[in-house]
């Protein structure tokens, strides 16, 4: 996750009071100069404006030598498009975790964890956050990147997931480097909780903390994953960009066009000072054989898609490597079918079955509609043409009537 970005319209007052509190002659160089040190009261980009002016002021008045410290990010760019009062648009394709242009996805994760780390508690599990208050929490950091970015993160979509997916690993990241700096594996449990919480965290957050990380069962799951990842034979080489972004960053290297994923494989395992590793070298070529083999007849020719997943089934069940570039795996491996992709096509399928029930069930309500009002149609007809009849017999009797007496006046007359 990248690291905020400071420039000089995220200053706060307290920054500006460090600036100016240059020794004079009527100064002391050692005055201390107020600053605003309550939870909350400037962001990261203000901590590293804060930070880097303390430095300076150090620097100038002691000849001690300087940290070999980070410098802050400015982000100059996004800022005058922000006075501007435009915002810089960030499009996430269907199936990506990321967006493809590569300005867009560093700007995404760098306002994404500034957000993150100026409003979003840090919790045990990401399960938490899965209540009412852990929900509110996210919209936070959601709505202040939708501030500066100009990305949908309203509605459903794959843009408000590549966002959900930076918190989620932004949170976890953060609460590893919590236990590495704040806890000391040396204190008991009450030591630790007697200490002070971390900067910018609540009591109540840091002891959820602390009694998490002291659990046995915890403690015995942590081993195991740590192992796990000494396991691991493959590490991507593309630095801090992700895969998707690295990807599109290739197209001028392939005649304007992403490169397949046996390419890409290898552009992702070959670092530009030692080249792959190899183990990633061997099972590149292998790639590469496979996909230049001559077919024998009848045979099907695999997609590169497939011939990575085969090859790289043999070293791990579980390898994330295609649907992290985004390219879906709904066919078998060599080994097994994903298990993630088991339970995609599953929840797909009840999905589509559940809708098409609920289709019968409304088109079967609508033709039980329609045939009450025929039937409420047909018998108001009945009741109408037999209104009809009675009239027409009545008007029969009457003229059966009316033609009796002009009889009888007749022959009265001839009489």
């Amino acid at each position: 996750m990248s690291s905020p970005s400071a420039n000089p319209h995220h200053s706060t007052p307290a920054a500006i009071a460090i600036v100016s509190q240059q020794p004079t002659p009527t100064t002391s160089v050692n005055k201390i100069v107020p600053m605003d040190n309550s939870p909350g009261g400037h962001s990261s980009r203000q901590s590293n404006a804060i930070i880097e002016s303390a430095e300076q002021f150090d620097g100038a008045t002691s000849e001690a030598p300087k940290k070999n410290v980070r410098r802050k990010t400015m982000g100059h760019g996004l800022e005058k498009m922000l006075n501007r009062g435009n915002r810089l648009a960030i499009h996430v394709a269907e199936e990506k975790k990321r967006p493809e242009v590569p300005l867009q996805a560093v700007k995404l994760a760098s306002e994404t964890g500034v957000a993150l780390r100026d409003n979003l508690p840090i919790y045990k599990s990401w399960k938490l956050y899965d209540n009412v208050v852990g929900q509110a929490e996210v919209r936070k950091v959601l709505d202040k990147v939708a501030s500066r970015l100009d990305v949908d993160v309203k509605n459903e979509g794959p843009s408000k997931d590549a966002c959900i997916d930076i918190i989620k690993r932004g949170v976890r990241q953060t609460r590893y480097n919590l236990k590495r700096k704040y806890f000391d594996e040396s204190l008991t449990k009450e030591q630790l909780l007697a200490m002070q919480p971390p900067p910018k965290m609540k009591k109540e957050d840091w002891t959820g903390l602390v009694e998490y990380w002291c659990d046995p069962k915890n403690q015995e799951k942590s081993a195991k994953n740590k192992a796990n990842r000494g396991n691991v034979q493959l590490h991507q080489r593309t630095g801090a960009r992700s895969y998707i972004a690295h990807r599109y960053s290739l197209r001028t290297k392939y005649n304007n066009m992403e490169p397949d994923a046996i390419d890409f494989f290898g552009e992702c395992m070959n670092s530009p000072r030692n080249g792959r590793t190899p183990l990633a070298n061997e099972i590149y070529e292998q790639m590469v054989a496979e996909k230049e083999r001559e077919l024998e007849e009848g045979e099907a020719q695999k997609s590169p898609s497939k011939i990575v997943a085969d090859s790289l089934s043999q070293i791990s069940r579980s390898s994330t490597f295609l649907p992290n570039i985004g390219v879906p795996t709904t066919f078998k491996t060599g080994r097994s079918t994903s298990l993630a992709a088991q339970a995609r096509m599953q929840a797909q399928f009840e999905e589509k079955l559940q809708a098409k029930r609920e289709e019968a069930a409304r088109k079967q309500e609508e033709l039980q509609a329609q045939i009450q009002a025929q039937q409420a149609a047909l018998e108001e007809n009945q009741s109408l043409l037999r209104q009809t009849q009675e009239e027409v017999k009545g008007m029969h009797t009457k003229f059966e009537e009316t033609n009796a007496l002009l009889r009888a006046v007749l022959k009265l007359q001839k009489d």
